[in-house]
C-alpha cells in the first residue's frame, strides 16, 4: 500500500460547533439567493434543458422536439446527458412551473454539497480551521456562486464534485476507498455533465495512495464496472432510437455538425471571443453574422480566399450548412496545419490553455457584460499588447471591467496559493493539493489540448477543487519546532 506519509500519525478531533456549519450554509445559500434574484435566467443552453424538461414533464419522454406539439422526437436530453433536465422537470412537478424553483432547489443542493464537505474535511483533517476556510471560501466563490442563477448544469455539476471530494475525505480518513458512495456521486455528477468523467482523476490517484497500484487499480474498476452499467443503461437506450450513444454537440444532431468548418475554426480559435463570433454564429444558422478576425490567416492570399467562402456561407443563412462548402473549409484546414504543423499541435494547444486558465473577459456567470465587438477588440489589443486600445475600451465597461479584473486576480491568487500548497506534500493539506491538481489538470489539458475548447467556464469543476485547497492551506494550523 502506498499510503498517505500522514496516516499513521494521531488526529485529535473537535468537532465543529453546529452554529458555524449554520454560519457557512447561511452565507452559501444567502450569496446564490443574491444572485437568483438579481439577475434569473435560461438563456443559451437554459433554453435547451427548458424543453426537454418540459417533455419530461408533460409527455415523458426525453425531447428536444416542441412540447406543445406531442411529437417527442427521441434526444440524448440536452446537450449532456438527462440529468439535469430531469431535475428541472421534478422542480417544477414539485414546486410549479417557473425559473424559482429549480435555482432555489440548485442552491439549495449546493449549500449542502458545501456543508457535507466541511464534515468531511474536519474528520479527516482533525482541525476544524481548514475545514471551515474551505467552506467559507466555497460559500463565497466568485467563480461558481453566480451560476446558481442560470438554468444551466454548473451549479449542480460542481454540487455532485464536492460530493465526491467529501468522500475522497472520508476514504483518507478511513484508510480504504469508498466505492460505492462514490460510484453513485460520479454517475449522478456524469448524468449531469459528461466531461465530469474527468473526475477519473483524482479518484484513481486516491485509489492508488490508499490501496497500491494493484488495490487501486481493483477499487477503480469495482467503481468503474459501476458507474459504466449506470451510465450504459442510458448510451443503450440511445443507440435504441437511432441516436449516437453520446450527443454531437450544438449543431444540428440530425444532419451532423459541418465537421470542415470545425476543423478549420481549430486551427486558430484560441479564447471565447473568437468562439462567439464565429462558431456559435454557425451553429445558430446566422451565417450572415459570422465576423473572421486577422489572427485567423497567415496571407492575404489566405484571406481573400476565405471572405469568399464566407461571402458564399452568408447566402445560405437560416439553412443547413451547405456540405459543399464545408469541404471547402476542410481542405483550408488541412493547408493551414501542413504550412505549420507545430503551431496546430504545440502552440494554439498552449495559448488555449492560457486563455481558459487566465481568460480576463470572462464573467463566471456574473450578469455583467462587455459587449462582444468590444470584447474582441481588448483580446485583439491585448494580442498586440496595444494597452492604450486595451486601456479605452475598458473605460467604456468599467463596471464590467472591474469584475472580471477581480475574477482574473483571484484566479492568479488561487494558482500561486496553489503552487506553495505543493510543497506540503506530507500532511494532510499535501494530500488535498494532490487532488485538486488532478482534478484542475485534468480539465485544463483535455479540454485545451484534446477537445480543443476554450469556455473558462469548463474549468469551474476545476477551481472549486483549487479554491478548497487553496483555502485550507492558507488557513493550516502553524507547527513551531520545539
Amino acid at each position: 500500500m502506498v499510503s498517505f506519509p500522514f496516516m499513521t500519525q494521531a488526529q485529535p478531533f473537535r468537532p465543529i460547533p453546529a452554529i458555524l456549519y449554520v454560519i457557512v450554509g447561511g452565507l452559501a445559500f444567502l450569496v446564490r439567493l443574491v444572485f437568483i434574484t438579481w439577475a434569473p435566467s435560461a438563456m443559451g443552453d437554459g433554453n435547451v434543458y427548458s424543453v426537454v424538461a418540459e417533455n419530461i414533464l408533460t409527455h415523458g419522454c426525453v425531447s428536444v422536439s416542441d412540447p406543445t406539439s406531442g411529437a417527442c422526437v427521441p434526444h440524448w436530453g440536452g446537450h449532456h446527458f438527462p440529468g439535469y433536465p430531469f431535475f428541472v422537470a421534478m422542480a417544477w412537478w414539485a414546486f410549479g412551473k417557473g425559473l424559482t424553483a429549480p435555482l432555489l432547489l440548485q442552491a439549495v443542493f449546493g449549500t449542502a454539497a458545501i456543508l457535507y464537505l466541511v464534515r468531511c474535511l474536519d474528520l479527516w483533517l482533525g482541525s476544524r480551521r481548514p475545514a471551515l476556510a474551505a467552506g467559507l471560501v466555497l460559500a463565497l466563490s466568485p467563480v461558481e456562486a453566480p451560476f446558481a442563477r442560470l438554468l444551466w448544469t454548473e451549479t449542480l455539476a460542481v454540487a455532485a464534485s464536492t460530493w465526491i471530494l467529501a468522500e475522497l475525505a472520508r476514504s483518507i480518513r478511513d484508510k480504504r476507498l469508498r466505492v460505492l458512495p462514490i460510484a453513485l456521486a460520479w454517475t449522478v455528477a456524469i448524468y449531469l455533465r459528461l466531461d465530469l468523467a474527468l473526475l477519473a482523476a483524482p479518484i484513481g490517484l486516491v485509489a492508488w495512495r490508499l490501496h497500491g497500484f494493484a488495490g487501486g487499480v481493483a477499487a477503480s474498476v469495482k467503481i468503474t464496472v459501476f458507474v459504466t452499467l449506470a451510465v450504459g443503461a442510458w448510451t443503450v437506450r440511445n443507440v435504441q432510437v437511432g441516436l449516437s450513444p453520446l450527443p454531437t454537440g450544438r449543431f444540428d444532431e440530425a444532419h451532423g455538425a459541418p465537421s470542415g468548418f470545425l476543423r478549420w475554426t481549430s486551427t486558430w480559435v484560441t479564447n471565447q471571443a473568437d468562439l462567439e463570433v464565429v462558431n456559435w454564429r454557425a451553429a445558430t444558422l446566422n451565417y450572415r453574422a459570422i465576423d473572421v478576425p486577422a489572427s485567423a490567416t497567415d496571407t492575404p492570399e489566405e484571406r481573400r480566399r476565405l471572405d469568399g467562402l464566407i461571402d458564399e456561407l452568408r447566402q445560405h443563412t437560416g439553412a443547413l450548412f451547405p456540405p459543399s462548402l464545408d469541404a471547402a473549409f476542410a481542405r483550408l484546414a488541412e493547408e493551414r496545419i501542413a504550412a505549420d504543423p507545430l503551431r496546430h499541435r504545440v502552440v494554439l494547444p498552449i495559448k488555449r490553455t492560457l486563455w481558459l486558465w487566465f481568460d480576463p473577459t470572462t464573467s463566471f456567470g456574473w450578469p455583467i457584460s462587455v459587449e462582444r465587438e468590444s470584447r474582441a477588440r481588448i483580446v485583439t489589443a491585448v494580442r498586440g499588447f496595444d494597452g492604450a486600445t486595451a486601456l479605452s475600451e475598458g473605460v467604456r465597461s468599467a463596471e464590467a471591467i472591474m469584475v472580471k479584473g477581480g475574477l482574473l486576480a483571484y484566479r492568479i491568487g488561487l494558482s500561486i496559493l496553489l503552487v506553495l500548497a505543493c510543497f506540503r506534500r506530507r500532511d494532510e493539506i499535501g494530500a488535498l493539493t494532490e487532488a485538486a491538481l488532478a482534478a484542475f489538470v485534468a480539465r485544463l489539458l483535455v479540454f485545451a489540448w484534446i477537445l480543443e475548447a476554450v469556455e473558462p467556464r469548463y474549468l469551474v469543476q476545476g477551481w472549486f477543487f483549487v479554491e478548497a485547497a487553496a483555502a485550507a492551506y492558507l488557513a493550516r494550523p502553524i507547527r513551531h519546532r520545539a
